[in-house]
């Protein structure tokens, strides 16, 4: 249904009165536009006369002809029964979940700022007779920004959660589309991609290196704000392809199996010493279990073939910084370490 819908039916100097022999593709296109409609996450609701003239119809044509799916549009019926695939109803389901989780936390704000405004009212009340003009001053400033950072704590930590529940609504619906191998370990992994191609064609072969490294940093910062955002998952295992730029790191995401009784988060992480890498898991959740994957390979003409084809436009300093990479330990505080071999073309 990602088809855009302006007006799939007749202009309005031809607008149908009778169903004729097109109803089924008229039904079609107004099911369309009804689908397209709620996927796109737009909080107003789709009016009948507007869906008639997109349809290119009377108003009095699609209550006479197509009443019967008026339900879905008020909300009266499940819209997710309009869907022609299963992957639209997958995205209608995600959109529907999304919904309700924003709509649950629009209603706390809500409550909690009414709550607030009438504890402050009367708390000023009461003390209204007794405070001189400057401590009523005084004390209203205070109440009022105390009560605003009560507020924004609250409100972060709402959007907080709304984070994590959009993510595991995400890990929910992996879970839901067939692995490609057949494999069920498939259900519990999500990849994180430092995408340091894209930043090294944006800057160049011979960039500043500030500007790669702050390019760098705020890429694996956002990464690990995700990672945060399964703190309340329970058995989860970060999975850390570090990386030499001597394979492709979706080839090892792809093809890696982490157990059916974990989720594994697999992240690409382009830092090459002791200090960045213990920096990066610090700031993870204590109850999370880390693997570090190392690829490793012997030739050096082998290496430098493996780069000329993969890696054409990454910055020679970041090459550089890699061939130089601090040994990883286990005794950093990992669960396990393992290097591997590359196979020529990975």
């Amino acid at each position: 249904m990602s088809k855009s819908l302006e007006n799939k039916g007749q202009p309005q100097g031809g607008i149908e009165t009778t169903p004729g022999s097109g109803a089924e593709e008229r039904r079609q296109i107004i099911i369309e536009i009804i689908v397209q409609h709620f996927l796109s996450g737009k909080k107003r609701k789709l009016k009948l006369v507007e869906l008639a003239k997109r349809a290119g119809i009377s108003r009095q044509a699609l209550d006479r002809y197509y009443g019967d799916l008026k339900p879905y549009i008020s909300g009266e019926k499940d819209i997710t029964q309009l869907a022609n695939s299963e992957e639209d109803k997958l995205q209608m389901q995600i959109q529907n979940s999304v919904g309700q989780v924003e709509l649950g936390h629009a209603a706390e704000v809500e409550r909690l700022e009414k709550a607030h405004r009438a504890i402050l009212k009367e708390t000023l009340e009461r003390h209204i007779t007794t405070l001189m003009n400057d401590d009523l001053a005084i004390h209203h400033s205070h109440t009022i920004r105390t009560s605003l950072e009560k507020q924004t704590l609250h409100n972060d930590k709402l959007k907080k959660q709304l984070a994590a529940a959009e993510l595991q609504i995400a890990l929910g619906a992996t879970s839901r589309t067939p692995a490609s191998k057949g494999s069920q370990n498939e259900n519990h992994k999500l990849i994180f991609n430092v995408d340091i191609e894209g930043i090294c064609t944006k800057l160049g072969r011979k960039p500043d290196i500030d500007d790669l490294e702050d390019a760098k940093d705020e890429e694996i910062r956002k990464i690990r704000e995700k990672l945060n955002t399964f703190s309340t998952v329970d058995n989860v295992r970060v999975v850390i392809f570090s990386e030499r730029y001597l394979s492709r790191f979706s080839t090892f995401a792809e093809n890696f199996e982490g157990s059916e009784h974990e989720t594994t988060l697999i992240v690409r992480l382009p830092l090459f010493s002791r200090n960045e890498i213990l920096n990066f898991i610090k700031h993870l959740p204590k109850q999370f279990k880390i693997s570090v994957y190392v690829p490793y390979c012997p030739s050096d003409f082998e290496k430098r073939a493996q780069r000329e084809f993969m890696f054409r436009n990454l910055a020679s300093e970041e090459a550089k910084s890699a061939d130089n990479a601090d040994a990883i330990n286990i005794s950093w505080g990992f669960d396990e370490v393992i290097h591997f071999k590359i196979n020529q073309g990975d």
